[in-house]
């Protein structure tokens, strides 16, 4: 309605990102936490596509190593790296630190009050860059929460980092708290003390085993305990999700490429935005390989069918579904013109479309297709597994 156009000409005006949200731009978004200047990966995320986002982390311990003194060089390097490559930045503040509560989590008031510090110097050095700010990674995990995870004391570290940072740069976009997956009791227990008063939007990691559909009914139950908890619009932000072609249930790379394309429009159709693709490059030859690229960033068919959704859909906006029977179809539209892609994760079908034009088809990793002709005002889509784009 007229409400919710003026919302979004003013947060436009104001913020890049509530712009994004609110308009449900195409998920430019990929994830690194892996980025090493040397070997130019922001370079090599852009050529991909620009205009993506990507996580990456100012970690605790590498900027303050004494006490109070904050050394930025790689922090600066790290963020410049990333806007001139025409990329938007999505900053993780984290990791334990030797110099305060023996290196486990934050929970001592000289702990908390120092990572807030450290948090509030970082968003006053990087000020109005149009950065999303995320406050720790996966606290309800005994691997970024040592010795074990605690919401008490999560609670008390967002409170005052969130007060602070907003007290010093009001207009700084916060995030929290990338839980790993669907964490019910975790997100119950901080949501119960009041969590939603201090970030501006909610971040998770909807890892599984299951397809990349199987988010959609866990991000409308996650939404529902958002909207009870508070009356003001919170976006969902996808920090970090992905499938490791080496294990569980994408067994092979084209799997993988297919499960990011369907988790991407999964997200979307959620009202989730961005999502960010977990991991960029794979972290070795022999381990986990979730990447769009390899550990010798050579371009994977993930990365391909990243490269074609993202040139295909460019400037375009996620304008709802389309009905594709027993498939999934979701429609996009720009000044470019139109797309529907569409899949079936269950089984092989034939759907009718609506169309009143021939539709060019394109593939999963931008091979050309058959072109569809309307007859009687429809075409007749075969849809498997991949997704497939008609535009």
């Amino acid at each position: 309605g007229e409400g919710m156009q003026r919302t979004i000409y003013l947060s436009c005006f104001v913020w890049t990102i509530q712009c994004a949200i609110l308009t449900n731009q195409i998920p430019f978004s990929v994830g690194t936490e892996y980025t090493d200047l040397f070997s130019g990966e922001n370079t090599k995320i852009a050529d991909i596509g620009q205009g993506m986002y990507v996580r990456a982390q100012l970690h605790w311990s590498q900027i303050e190593k004494f006490e109070s003194i904050y050394d930025w060089t790689s922090g600066d390097a790290l963020i410049n790296d990333i806007i001139e490559n025409s990329l938007l930045p999505l900053i993780l503040l984290g990791g334990t630190n030797p110099l305060y509560d023996n290196g486990q989590a934050p929970s001592t008031f000289d702990a908390v009050t120092a990572f807030a510090s450290f948090a509030t110097n970082a968003t006053i050095r990087y000020a109005n860059k149009n950065i999303m700010w995320d406050i720790w990674n996966e606290p309800n995990t005994a691997q970024f929460w040592p010795p074990s995870p605690n919401p008490a004391d999560y609670m008390t570290l967002i409170t005052a980092v969130s007060g602070s940072i907003k007290a010093a740069t009001p207009n700084e976009f916060i995030i929290g708290p990338s839980m790993a997956k669907f964490d019910w009791t975790f997100f119950q227990n901080i949501t119960s003390e009041g969590f939603l008063n201090h970030v501006d939007g909610v971040s998770v990691q909807p890892f599984r085993d299951g397809p990349p559909e199987s988010a959609y009914n866990d991000f409308q139950k996650f939404n529902g305990l958002i909207q009870q908890a508070t009356s003001h619009a919170k976006p969902i932000i996808s920090t970090g999700w992905g499938y490791d072609a080496n294990a569980g249930v994408t067994s092979d790379l084209e799997k993988q490429a297919s499960y990011l394309v369907r988790s991407w429009i999964t997200n979307l159709r959620s009202g989730v935005f961005p999502s960010i693709w977990h991991q960029f490059a794979d972290a070795s030859a022999s381990g986990a390989n979730s990447g769009m690229v390899t550990s010798e960033y050579q371009i994977k068919p993930a990365g391909t069918a990243a490269s074609v959704f993202i040139k295909l859909l460019n400037g375009m906006s996620y304008l709802g579904d389309v009905d594709m029977g027993e498939g999934i179809g979701a429609k996009f539209s720009g000044e470019s013109g139109t797309c529907v892609v569409a899949w079936n994760s269950v089984e092989n079908s034939q759907t009718p479309l609506t169309a009143s034009k021939c539709l060019q088809q394109t593939g999963l990793l931008g091979n050309q297709l058959d072109q569809l002709c309307p007859q009687g005002g429809q075409v007749m889509v075969n849809l498997g597994n991949d997704p497939v784009y008609l535009c």
